[in-house]
């Protein structure tokens, strides 16, 4: 009766284990970029998909894995991707560019995963926003439809045309002409956006430095020009009543400039001119960088 007990103890504790451990399928020795162990994607269309793939990486653009599976167990979807990433060895080992799309199909309507995941090395190309705008913009109407083979193939389309790789399709051509199309004028009107903020900023710090130097002349001239008139009207005053009447702020500032052209005077005779010039290779400041772990990142959603 106890070894029963005890058998029984034991087997609860292993199942969820195994459960957990049987998400990740082994890497097949075959060669190839897609790995639909559930059938949903066209054939011609995964050959195509894994041919541009092909050329991202030996390109050097990428190691780009798509894997569909039936569930990811009791994992949340990044520990999925990560798990992924570790065990199947995604990506240049130096480069860290790896990229895994993955989706579930037995999750359930609204409970199934779509992921991108990327290696640290990619993070600068696609940051978490951009893996959430491919997601949204690509893959997540055909995925409710259950069209997953048009969810791919658009993706992948979008990477190709980022990532400037020459190929023309000849399986899913309407879906993907149109994408395209659509993925041009898009970047189109996102750069002109860009552009058209960053010169509005540009032109407004250049009228902003122009009015300050513009003000800073007018201050200068009028200055000089006041001080000018009121030397004048002392000196009339002074020749008609014979009266110094010059108040004690005018009196300080003829002293001041009486002085300082006294100290530029003598800055000429004796040659010593102030120089404001940093010599870099007199300082002890130095840098040093270190090399990134594959912490990796990417988005996923619920379809």
């Amino acid at each position: 009766m106890l070894k029963k007990w005890m058998f029984t103890f034991v087997l609860l504790l292993v199942l969820p284990l195994n459960v957990v451990a049987q998400d990740i399928p082994e890497r097949p020795t075959t060669a190839g970029f897609v790995f639909d162990y559930q059938n949903v994607i066209d054939d011609a269309v995964e050959a195509e998909i894994n041919e541009i793939a092909k050329r991202l990486q030996e390109e050097g653009k990428m190691e780009l894995m798509i894997v569909t599976v039936p569930t990811i167990g009791e994992l949340e979807p990044y520990e999925y991707g990560m798990k992924f990433f570790r065990e199947w060895g995604i990506g240049d080992a130096e480069k860290d560019n790896g990229m895994l799309i993955y989706i579930t199909t037995d999750m359930g309507e609204g409970n199934n995963v779509v992921r991108i995941s990327t290696g640290y090395g990619m993070e600068g190309s696609y940051p978490d926003s951009e893996t959430q705008r491919l997601i949204q913009t690509y893959m997540k109407e055909s995925l409710k439809s259950g069209d997953y083979t048009s969810a791919f193939a658009n993706v992948v389309e979008a990477i190709r045309v980022k990532e400037d790789i020459d190929y023309t399709w000849e399986n899913d051509g309407a879906v993907i002409e149109e994408m395209s199309e659509n993925t041009e004028e898009s970047e189109e009107t996102l750069f002109e956006k860009i552009t058209g903020i960053f010169f509005t900023i540009i032109g407004i710090l250049f009228f902003l430095i122009m009015a300050g130097v513009a003000l800073l002349i007018a201050y200068v001239v009028l200055e000089g020009i006041f001080r000018r008139l009121q030397g004048l009207f002392y000196w009339i005053f002074e020749a008609i009543f014979r009266k110094d009447i010059r108040s004690k702020g005018y009196i300080k500032y003829l002293e001041n400039k009486k002085q300082e052209q006294k100290k530029n005077k003598a800055r000429k005779a004796s040659g010593l001119y102030y120089d404001n010039h940093y010599d870099s290779s007199n300082s002890s400041d130095s840098y040093s960088y270190g090399s990134g772990d594959s912490g990796g990142g990417g988005s996923d959603d619920r379809f």
